[in-house]
């Protein structure tokens, strides 16, 4: 039968080559102590702090979907598209050569 096993590597490059060997599509970068934080501080905690905020004003029934959802629609990574207004009819004089 098969167990589940822990394994712990004897050094830092045991470990990446035993990670690399499992997983050999894996990429290995090393990140800097304050990296990730400085990452989450200006890409992630503006617009998660402003959802958890509106999360509590507003109370909902399933505040993860709520959260969820206001992430998606407030996300600063997607271009937002103003819908088309509605069509006018042109002025044919508009349209002439004199007023170009």
């Amino acid at each position: 039968s098969i167990k589940n096993s822990v394994h712990g590597s004897d050094s830092v490059a045991s470990a990446e080559r035993e990670i690399h060997f499992f997983f050999p599509s894996a990429i290995l970068r090393p990140m800097s102590a304050g990296e990730g934080e400085a990452y989450l501080n200006k890409f992630v905690i503006p617009v998660l702090t402003q959802g958890l905020a509106e999360a509590i004003r507003r109370k909902p029934a399933d505040p993860f979907t709520f959260l969820a959802d206001f992430l998606d629609a407030n996300n600063p990574n997607v271009a937002y598209i103003e819908p088309p207004g509605p069509l006018r009819q042109t002025d044919p004089d508009e349209l002439s050569p004199d007023r170009v």
